[in-house]
């Protein structure tokens, strides 16, 4: 391969594909939506969401999801649908 086609060095690709993937992490067996409320719960007033000069803290912006989720149920969706946002 000529080193034109190269799109990162050794030592970027080493950054990216080993340290950076270098974690011992166990992935939570909790869905998403529990997750969310339990951070929601613990730390309310913590930012959630920045938008330019907007923000949402998690007590903000749990119970909007909640209403939108409630909404998609309403609407037909049903637990594995896929939906945009």
């Amino acid at each position: 391969m000529s080193t034109s086609n190269i799109l990162l060095g050794d030592t970027d690709r080493d950054l990216v594909l080993r340290q950076w993937n270098a974690t011992d992490k166990s992935i939570p067996q909790e869905p998403i939506p529990v997750l969310f409320e339990r951070l929601a719960d613990s730390a309310p007033g913590a930012t959630a969401v920045i938008c330019g000069d907007a923000s949402l803290s998690y007590g903000e912006l749990n119970p909007r999801a909640n209403q939108l989720a409630h909404h998609l149920i309403q609407l037909g969706c049903q637990r594995g649908d896929v939906v945009a946002m």
